[in-house]
């Protein structure tokens, strides 16, 4: 367990140290002087694993759907905004479908995020809520969440019950615009 933790924060520092120093020196209060946005639509697909802490079972939940992406190129920084709807799918006697939705927002490779989702076989629901944390490579993204469970949520004990999310996402871009602002100062 020890060591998981220490891979977890390793992977979530290294971004913090692929960039330049002169993003902690530089005045907040110089212009922007160039600014790419990149707008794409994307099929979103991810492999999550969902953890019971108290009984150590695992759930392996993929996922596909889409995503809508603005990347944002501020002189030499990188932003992310997406928003994404997708569905998790989840493999036993009865398949149970996630909807799920989740805005996203990554700084200097950074993610934080929210997904509601709402699993369902057709006859009965359970609602989650996952605040997420991450690291993020353009497309590819790793998370950590917490489920949060909701108020009178007893279908799927098994999903009740899985509180720790660790997820891995990919987007394949269907359709890509780029708009580019330059500031002559």
């Amino acid at each position: 367990m020890k060591k998981s933790i220490c891979i977890i924060i390793i992977l979530l520092l290294f971004p913090f140290f692929s960039y330049s120093k002169g993003f902690l020196t530089e005045s907040n209060n110089k212009k922007i002087k160039k600014l790419l946005v990149e707008k794409t639509y994307d099929i979103y697909t991810g492999l999550h694993f969902q953890l019971n802490t108290d009984t150590r079972k695992i759930n392996i939940i993929p996922e596909i759907g889409f995503a809508k992406v603005y990347y944002l190129k501020v002189n030499q920084y990188d932003f992310l905004y997406s928003w994404s709807l997708s569905n998790e799918i989840i493999l036993r006697k009865n398949i149970i479908w996630g909807f799920k939705t989740s805005p996203w927002v990554s700084i200097l490779n950074y993610n934080l995020g929210i997904s509601f989702i709402y699993y369902t076989d057709f006859k009965k629901g359970n609602f989650k809520i996952r605040p997420e944390i991450g690291i993020n490579f353009k497309k590819f993204k790793i998370a950590l969440g917490y489920n949060i469970p909701t108020y009178e949520n007893e279908a799927f004990t098994y999903l009740t019950d899985a509180d720790l999310q660790l997820s891995f996402n990919y987007s394949f871009t269907i359709y890509s615009v780029f708009f580019l602002k330059v500031n002559k100062n």
